[in-house]
């Protein structure tokens, strides 16, 4: 499994996670996306080997019509980064022109999880979260 594969199917094994849709997901509470947003190599040593750094967008539908619901809100973003970290080590793989390389998840970190959107009609709508993930892999 190449790096956006392995990190979606970390995320859509988290308890707390329903249907994980790409990219985008619908307004209602219960929706949740994951968005691949960049990879960038970090390092490369003398034999080939590679550090990378993938970059996901993870959005989620809460209903947020109170400080309790909104406050139980963050606290599932700070339980999915807990669980995130928890899998570093995972195996990726990734074809490139006909070679496969193999590697590990060296790292998964979070950041930056934010309201990113109120509901336009009334706040019995869902309210969207937005957390930055990154994962730091390996290849040779």
């Amino acid at each position: 499994m190449n790096i956006i594969e392995r990190v979606r199917e970390i995320v859509s094994g988290f308890p707390k996670t329903g249907e994980l849709h790409q990219d985008i997901t619908d307004s209602s509470p219960g929706g949740f996306a994951l968005a691949s947003v960049g990879d960038v190599l970090l390092s490369e040593d003398v034999i080939g080997g590679q550090l990378r750094q993938h970059s996901f967008l993870f959005y989620a539908v809460f209903s947020g019509i109170n400080d309790f619901e909104r406050i139980a809100n963050s606290g599932f973003l700070v339980e999915l980064a807990l669980w995130l970290e928890a899998h570093e080590g995972e195996a990726v793989d990734m074809t490139v022109n006909g070679r496969t390389l193999t590697g590990e998840i060296a790292k998964i970190r979070t950041a930056n999880g934010m309201l990113l959107a109120l509901p336009q009609d009334s706040m019995f709508g869902g309210v969207q979260y937005q957390l930055q993930i990154t994962a730091e892999y390996t290849l040779e």
